[in-house]
């Protein structure tokens, strides 16, 4: 049997996240709102281990209306939030 890893497959900036793999979520959730209409989401697919840390890091820059949206097979999936000022 042959194993392949994400790495032979996945661009390193994609699998690399830093220390703890939510510094690309630190800098996107910083920064969107640069980027994004008064009534703007933001919607970030993340990790099945990542449904607390990414809301929080939401949350700690300001946004709204902070979620989690499941996949069909229960599991975390995506972290939506909102842009109201």
């Amino acid at each position: 049997m042959i194993f392949c890893s994400v790495s032979s497959y996945e661009p390193h900036l994609a699998i690399h996240g830093g220390e703890d793999g939510l510094d690309y979520y630190r800098t996107i959730s910083s920064r969107a709102k640069m980027y994004l209409k008064d009534t703007g989401r933001i919607y970030l697919e993340i990790g099945f281990d990542q449904g607390a840390s990414v809301p929080n890091i939401l949350r700690t820059d300001g946004w709204k209306d902070v979620a989690i949206i499941k996949d069909l097979a229960g599991r975390d999936r995506v972290a939506a939030a909102a842009n109201f000022n």
